[in-house]
């Protein structure tokens, strides 16, 4: 199964298509109006609560999709949150290794709380402040690296 690129806007084809993979994987989450964010704005808002994932964050559903279309069963990544979260969740649910590395410049709760969940394998390295200083580690592993989504220069390299 090809990867999308990165470059083009999916078609209706391609979300059709992630939604099929990552079914059964995310949770459906409830769209609630907030009443205090209507009255500031002046128009009804509503939130999507998405802190009723399996590991409360959305972006589990980028990361399943990316990684269940990967032959390699190495993954790294790195990430001072969520998207590494959802990296070493939708690994562990593939039956792949993943390791996330933190930045020592990363929040200390987010890297305590990384620290405490099972399911990552975390690398503090002095030094690493980009994913391009990752470019050693993941070729030494033979792993594929997943950079964050929002990262313009996204692309997911395999050594």
């Amino acid at each position: 199964m090809p990867i999308m690129d990165t470059t083009t806007l999916p078609t209706i084809e391609d979300i059709r298509t992630a939604a099929r993979r990552i079914d059964g994987v995310a949770s459906e989450t409830p769209l609630v109006e907030s009443p205090s964010l209507s009255r500031i704005l002046g128009r009804e808002v509503y939130l999507k609560l998405e802190c009723f994932q399996p590991i409360r964050v959305f972006k589990i559903r980028g990361a399943y999709n990316k990684i269940s279309q990967l032959a390699s069963k190495k993954i790294v990544a790195a990430s001072s949150g969520n998207h590494g979260l959802a990296v070493a969740y939708s690994s562990r649910l593939l039956g792949k290794q993943s390791t996330v590395v933190i930045p020592e410049t990363a929040v200390r709760e987010k890297a305590d709380a990384s620290r405490s969940c099972k399911i990552w394998k975390v690398s503090l390295r002095q030094g690493v402040e980009s994913s391009r200083d990752l470019q050693e580690d993941w070729r030494r592993l033979r792993a594929s690296f997943q950079r964050p989504r929002y990262n313009s220069r996204s692309r997911n390299v395999r050594a």
